[in-house]
């Protein structure tokens, strides 16, 4: 362990005090009123080491001024310190001089800038030499966090204080995580591990995966809905398939025929047969004619009056559902009105971020540094060349980190905004609507055609009712007609004449058109077969993404939980090392996961609202143990040290900085 102590300290014309020597003890109490010079001294210490003031501030006032508040020129400012390093002396000196120049034919010297001389043990070295020399006590940034106790929580960031108490907690291993896990989530951590993948890129590669998955998987009730939509009404195939195959068989025997004329029996058979079959189909359909008149006129009116009442009923049922698909159709066009719109809108408004992006990326750098900017505002004296490029550096950087700064708020608030998730989450909702919109119409068409033959059905049902005579067997019209057609059929004897090719042709024309449309009905059957085939494919594929989607999620749940558990080891190991704080390093969130934070605690009080005293407390443990993990011990400056009673043990040197305002100048003890 690295103890430094600083013995002494002495100023000389260093802001406004223009000489003092104070020797430091293990305890020492600096007191003063308020401007009586306790900061001045906290900033020359920081000045003869890093060459900054207390505030970390590299560009400040230095130099004496007199009453009025002028400069006083031609002296020299200093700040020596005696330090005492693993009880080995050292003493450094840093001296600020003015740089006069007799230019030639002038009469005086002009104030042309300023040196910095540094010392070590009283001879004088490089700049260089000089930072290896301060840089081989204590970095910078460890002296800073060690010699102030408000400076870890007040000037730097959670995310630097988090890698910081990090690296106080070492090293945990997987094997010490895994051990805390059940055995489920433990395997797949295991697997997820063999691979050369970090666990942060599973993550992020599961939860991209898992994304697109779903959003695939929100297709699939739309596309089995429009399968189901293609799909005719269910016939008896088998009879069509049948009537196919002999009107087959027809055409291949009449076209036996046909190519054999002289066959004049086998035509004159097959006319025969034709009429024969002809005559019998329509005695038949007398027979059936003369039952249902002789039926009407016993069972009467009341059979007519059962028949209308179910057409009645189909009819309205018809007209219900065609008032639906009008509701339904109705219902999609003012969807698709709608998201037409907004995706018009989200599109125009993701082209204005991207114009505005483009526009600010294109902003350059111009220099607007003034003279005034490149002079003290005190002795108005130009900066020296090195300080003149450090602020015109400075100026661009600051730029360039506020225009970075105006690109990540534009980048950030359009990601937030999920323009093109939303515009293709619309596409598909206006996809599903057009699809659902089509086979709704094409719905009503049939229905339409359907109420129709409806409507006709119960117009002649009704002249049927009227006409109606009781207790009457009468010849109906179709009777009369089908025997005037059974008259017309005079079968011939049977006698060999010169047959007809062209009748032949004829029939197996007709027999081939009836063939045709009795195929592109069967049509019906293969597309029937094709969007079952389409369905079952889909239902398989909504369960193969569900499963892929619930293996994702375990995934990333063994994830979490593997982080969530190495989080709390972190926090349990930084927190068991400190005796007054604890820091809360990892906040649940609402909606799913930690989100990282490094809040510093009291008794379950936040450092930002503790009194002055529990702060300075809290940061003195905070020193304890930094500086036991850094190894070393440095003086630590305690300003309003007055507001404290009572402060925790520490290994450090102390320099207490007590406002009193009994004492006008500085008071040492």
């Amino acid at each position: 362990m690295k103890t430094i102590k600083l013995k002494t300290i002495k100023l000389k014309n260093f802001k406004g005090i223009k000489e003092i020597e104070i020797n430091l003890n293990e305890i020492t109490n600096i007191e003063g009123a308020n401007a009586s010079g306790k900061t001045t001294i906290f900033d020359a210490y920081n000045w003869l080491l890093f060459g900054k003031n207390s505030q970390n501030q590299s560009v400040f006032e230095i130099k004496t001024t007199n009453e009025n508040g002028d400069v006083l020129h031609n002296l020299d400012h200093s700040v020596e310190g005696v330090f005492s390093v693993d009880e080995s002396e050292l003493i450094l000196k840093r001296v600020y001089k003015e740089k006069w120049t007799k230019k030639k034919g002038a009469e005086v010297s002009e104030l042309t800038g300023h040196v910095t001389s540094f010392f070590k043990n009283e001879v004088p070295i490089t700049l260089i030499e000089y930072k290896e020399v301060v840089d081989s006590l204590i970095n910078e940034d460890k002296f800073k966090i060690l010699n102030n106790p408000l400076y870890f929580n007040n000037n730097i960031d959670w995310g630097s204080r988090r890698v910081i108490l990090s690296n106080l907690a070492g090293e945990i291993t997987d094997i010490e995580i895994l051990s805390s896990l059940d055995k489920s989530n433990a395997d797949v951590i295991v697997e997820l591990q063999s691979s050369e993948k970090t666990l942060a890129e599973y993550d992020k590669e599961f939860k991209s995966k898992r994304k697109l998955v779903k959003a695939e998987l929100l297709t699939i009730p739309s596309r089995i809905d429009e399968a189901n939509l293609t799909m005719v009404k269910a016939l008896d195939w088998q009879a069509f398939e049948d009537s196919i195959i002999l009107n087959d068989n027809e055409i291949e025997r009449l076209e036996k025929l046909s190519n054999n004329v002289l066959n004049q029996q086998e035509v004159k058979m097959t006319e025969i047969a034709k009429l024969n079959r002809s005559k019998f189909l329509l005695e038949e359909k007398l027979t059936v004619a003369k039952n249902k008149s002789k039926s009407l006129s016993i069972n009467g009116k009341v059979d007519l009056l059962t028949d209308l009442d179910q057409l009645n009923i189909s009819s309205k049922s018809n007209d219900n559902k065609i008032d639906f698909i009008n509701e339904q159709i109705k219902d999609r066009e003012e969807n698709l009105i709608k998201y037409h719109e907004s995706i018009e809108k989200l599109t125009k408004e993701r082209a204005e971020f991207v114009a505005n992006f483009e526009d600010i990326s294109k902003t350059v750098y111009l220099d607007s540094i003034t003279n005034a900017d490149l002079s003290c505002p005190t002795c108005y004296r130009e900066f020296e060349s090195d300080k003149i490029d450090e602020i015109r550096l400075n100026a661009k950087n600051k730029f360039e980190t506020n225009k970075t700064n105006e690109l990540n708020v534009i980048q950030n608030e359009g990601k937030s905004r999920n323009f093109k998730a939303k515009i293709e989450g619309y596409k598909i909702k206006v996809d599903e609507f057009k699809s659902e919109l089509e086979g709704f119409k094409v719905e009503l068409e049939t229905k339409l055609a359907i109420k129709k033959d409806e409507d006709l059905n119960v117009e002649s049902k009704k002249v049927e009712i009227e006409n109606f005579k009781p207790s009457e067997i009468f010849e109906s019209a179709e009777e009369v007609e089908l025997k005037k057609e059974i008259a017309k059929i005079i079968i011939p004897e049977l006698s060999i004449e010169n047959g007809n090719a062209i009748d032949y042709k004829s029939t197996i024309d007709n027999i081939k058109i009836e063939n045709e449309d009795l195929k592109n009905t069967l049509q019906g059957k293969s597309t029937n077969e094709k969007q079952t085939a389409r369905i079952e494919e889909l239902n398989a594929t909504q369960l193969k993404l569900s499963q892929e989607i619930a293996n994702f999620e375990k995934s990333e749940i063994a994830i979490e939980k593997f982080n969530q558990s190495r989080m709390k080891m972190i926090e349990e190991r930084v927190n068991f090392k400190f005796k007054l704080v604890k820091f809360k390093m990892f906040e649940q969130q609402l909606n799913e996961g930690t989100k990282e934070i490094c809040e510093c605690m009291v008794g379950g009080v936040k450092f930002n609202d503790l009194n002055t005293a529990s702060r300075i407390n809290a940061g003195l443990d905070i020193i304890n143990v930094l500086s036991e993990f850094y190894e070393v011990n440095v003086p630590v400056f305690i300003d309003n040290r007055e507001s404290i009673s009572n402060i925790i043990e520490v290994k450090s040197q102390l320099v207490n900085l007590v406002v009193n305002d009994d004492e006008k100048t500085l008071k040492i003890s």
